[in-house]
C-alpha cells in the first residue's frame, strides 16, 4: 500500500487547510467510518460524537492553541464542519468515554524506517 506524501507549511492554520485540502478524500472517509464504528460498535450517534469532541476542541484549545489552529485549517481546507475533524481527532477519548475500564483493547503502534531512521534501522 502507498500512502500518500504531502508537505505542509506556514502556519498552524494554513498547515491544516493545505492538508485538508489535498486530503478531502480521505477525510471524508473517515468521518464516514468512524460514524459506522461510533454508532455500530459503541452505539454513540455522530451528533453524540460531536458534541463529546466539542469539549475536546476547547481542552486543545487551552492546553495548545496551535492545534487547534490546524484543526480549523483542515476542517476548513477539507470543507467538512470543525467537529467532524474534532471527533476524528478525540476518537479514541470518545470510544473509550463511554466503556468501562475492562472492555478497553487499543494501543498505538508507531514505527520509522529508513531514511528517517538513524544508521537506517528500523
Amino acid at each position: 500500500m502507498k500512502f500518500k506524501e504531502i508537505t505542509v507549511c506556514g502556519t498552524p492554520y494554513e498547515r491544516g487547510l493545505t492538508y485538508g485540502r489535498l486530503c478531502r478524500e480521505e477525510i471524508g472517509v473517515s468521518i464516514r467510518v468512524y460514524q459506522m464504528l461510533f454508532d455500530g460498535l459503541k452505539g454513540i450517534a455522530w451528533e453524540e460524537a460531536r458534541r463529546i469532541a466539542e469539549k475536546y476542541l476547547y481542552l486543545t484549545r487551552d492546553f495548545e492553541p496551535d492545534y487547534a489552529e490546524e484543526i480549523r485549517g483542515i476542517a476548513e481546507g477539507a470543507e467538512v464542519d470543525l467537529l467532524d475533524i474534532a471527533a476524528l481527532n478525540a476518537r479514541t477519548e470518545i470510544m473509550y468515554s463511554q466503556v468501562s475500564k475492562g472492555d478497553v483493547s487499543e494501543c498505538t503502534t508507531i514505527s520509522l524506517t529508513p531514511p528517517a531512521t538513524e544508521g537506517g534501522r528500523v
